[in-house]
């Protein structure tokens, strides 16, 4: 906020003082805040809002009742202030002496100067010359006491004024031509042309017109000079302004561009986020297909080998089947048809008184070819254990499938 006063920039040093103001407040920091009510009736005052900046100013003295004598001091110094800004001489006297009085306990030279030239000031303007002169020589003996040869040249010249509107011309003249003195010795410009003013006055009212003249002739040309030096002052501060604006609008177009890279590195991360989630999500996509894929080959895998062993099956099927066909028309019509015949012969046989060898020799014959039809067959149908690892090892094969969970054992006898 300070800063913003420094400035000039008022709105700014108003927002801020109030944000200090809040945050003293909360932290109960009367010192702090006292002082920031300064700054703000400061603004107020500059805003040209009197009666605001002395409403505020008011409260900054009761803020600062209980606080060290320098704050104190420089809130009632600001009130009185602004009271004579108002012409409530008499209130504005009486904040400006108890001020006084704290900077005089302290050794605040400085700020009595400045606040006794005030009050020297006011007493003038009421017409009060004997207060005016009694305030001016307490400044300027602050001011001394200071070392401020600036302030004390400028109050050395109000009470030249003083003391001329009192009559004393002589004790005037001599003040204004020691401020002179100083003035040109320092370079104080400004002042020296007031004092030559004050004195080409006292001097018309003494009667000396020719020296009156001379130090007008003087008056003149260190006017033209100030003049000349204000101009250039005002053309260095308006270059130094427009070179400021220059830069703040340099400096405002950068951040505005920096806004708009900002914005715009912004905006393609948030292109790169939804880029990359879209490459994800297709990625995850990509992989689900695969998966999808390949449980699909799995499973058409997994079929054709069920419909591999379903045909397997079903041709073990038909073939036993077709062997079950095979062996029943080899039966019916081999050995279905000798036993018949066999049949035949013996029922002939048993009605016959008289069976003579021969036809006995050919049922024994016939018998034998049916048994030996039958031993084709049943070779055929055994086992392709017992063809090639015998009888023993094919029977414990045949009771290792028939019972797989547990141990079948058995006795055997001359078949190893």
């Amino acid at each position: 906020g300070s800063a913003y006063n420094e400035l000039v920039q008022l709105d700014s040093a108003l927002y801020f003082h109030l944000r200090a103001l809040r945050i003293f407040g909360d932290a109960g920091d009367s010192l702090r805040g006292g002082q920031t009510l300064g700054n703000l009736s400061r603004v107020y005052e500059l805003l040209g809002e009197i009666e605001v900046a002395d409403s505020v100013a008011r409260q900054a003295v009761s803020y600062l009742h209980r606080a060290p004598d320098y704050p104190k001091a420089m809130a009632l110094a600001q009130w009185s202030n602004l009271l004579l800004k108002q012409q409530r001489y008499a209130e504005a006297e009486e904040q400006g002496e108890m001020a006084m009085e704290l900077f005089s306990r302290i050794g605040a030279r400085s700020e009595l100067a400045g606040l006794a030239n005030n009050l020297g000031v006011m007493a003038r303007d009421r017409g009060d010359a004997e207060r005016g002169a009694y305030y001016y020589r307490l400044a300027l003996e602050a001011a001394e006491q200071a070392d401020d040869r600036n302030g004390a040249t400028h109050y050395s010249i109000n009470l030249a004024n003083v003391l001329a509107d009192q009559g004393r011309l002589e004790e005037a003249l001599a003040r204004y031509r020691e401020a002179l003195v100083t003035s040109r010795r320092e370079g104080y410009g400004r002042l020296e042309e007031v004092a030559l003013e004050g004195l080409v006055i006292a001097l018309e009212r003494s009667g000396r017109t020719k020296e009156a003249l001379r130090e007008q002739r003087t008056l003149m040309v260190l006017k033209d000079s100030l003049r000349s030096a204000e101009r250039l002052e005002q053309l260095a501060d308006m270059e130094v302004k427009y070179s400021t604006e220059r830069t703040e609008r340099e400096l405002a177009e950068e951040r505005a561009s920096s806004a708009v890279q900002k914005a715009e590195l912004e905006r393609q991360r948030a292109r790169n986020l939804v880029l990359a989630g879209g490459l994800g999500l297709v990625l995850l996509l990509a992989i689900g297909a695969v998966l999808v894929q390949r449980a699909r080959a799995r499973h058409r895998l997994q079929q054709n080998v069920i419909a591999e062993r379903e045909k397997g099956i079903e041709a073990a099927i038909a073939s036993a089947e077709e062997e079950r066909r095979r062996i029943a028309r080899e039966l019916h019509d081999g050995v279905g048809q000798q036993l018949g015949g066999l049949r035949m012969q013996a029922e002939r046989f048993a009605l016959s008184e008289a069976v003579e060898s021969s036809q006995v020799t050919g049922l024994v014959e016939a018998i034998a070819a049916a048994g030996t039809e039958v031993r084709r067959i049943s070779h055929g149908m055994m086992p392709k254990a017992l063809a090639e690892v015998g009888l023993v090892p094919a029977l414990q094969d045949m009771l290792g499938h028939a019972f797989p969970e547990g141990v079948a054992e058995f006795d055997h006898h001359g078949l190893e």
